[in-house]
C-alpha cells in the first residue's frame, strides 16, 4: 500500500504486572548484552540491526505499529 513502510522488528517483552525494578533490570542487561562486539557480530551477521530504546519507547512503539497494521487491514478489507 502507497505510503507504508514494514520493517520486520523483534523485541524481548516481559508479563503483564512484571514488577518496573525487574524490567529496569532486564532492560540494563540486556543493553549491555547489545554493546558486547561478539553479541553485535552475530545478531548482524543474521542481518539485524541490533537497537537498544526504554520499556516506555517500546510501548509507545507496538501501539503505533497496532494502530497503524489495524488500519490497513480495514482498508484492505482483509479478513481471516
Amino acid at each position: 500500500m502507497k505510503g507504508y513502510v514494514n520493517v520486520l522488528w523483534t523485541a524481548l517483552l516481559a508479563p503483564r504486572g512484571t514488577p518496573p525494578a525487574i524490567v529496569k533490570q532486564l532492560h540494563g542487561e540486556i543493553a549491555v548484552a547489545l554493546e558486547n562486539a561478539d553479541v553485535r557480530r552475530v545478531l548482524e551477521g543474521g542481518g539485524a540491526t541490533p537497537e537498544t530504546s526504554t520499556p516506555d519507547a517500546l510501548a509507545a512503539f507496538i501501539k503505533a505499529e497496532l494502530e497503524k497494521w489495524t488500519r490497513v487491514v480495514k482498508q484492505a478489507g482483509i479478513t481471516l
